[in-house]
């Protein structure tokens, strides 16, 4: 599912060895696409525009959706939402480089990637 591309190297963010490519909402790393849905790709820019600073889960949840989403059981209900996206980020990273360790479902981590 994953595959190395010949995409240009113009434009986009470059956060270490990630590229983000905000024109077509593509996550690059190491040179080969993540997957990233749209959610995903949302959030891995926030984090990535976002290093050295807290990042709360709610702001997290709010790229996910929109500001002031509420799902799930009552006002703390996202948070179970953020840690799983969390996840499936990570493993979308692991499957191309096993020693990624970033994010660990922690919204204050300093930076998605360094």
């Amino acid at each position: 599912a994953f595959r190395r591309t010949d995409r240009p190297q113009v434009g986009g963010m470059t956060c270490g060895k990630l590229l983000l490519r905000p024109d077509i909402g593509r996550a690059y790393w190491k040179d080969a696409d993540l997957g990233l849905s749209l959610g995903e790709y949302n959030i891995v820019h926030l984090l990535a525009s976002n290093v050295g600073r807290y990042v709360t889960y709610r702001a997290i949840y709010d790229r996910l959706h929109y500001e002031g989403f509420i799902a799930g059981g009552g006002a703390d209900g996202y948070r179970g939402n953020v840690r799983s996206v969390i996840k499936r980020i990570r493993n979308k990273f692991r499957s191309l480089d096993p020693t990624f360790d970033k994010p660990r479902g922690d919204p204050r981590f300093e930076a998605l990637l360094k």
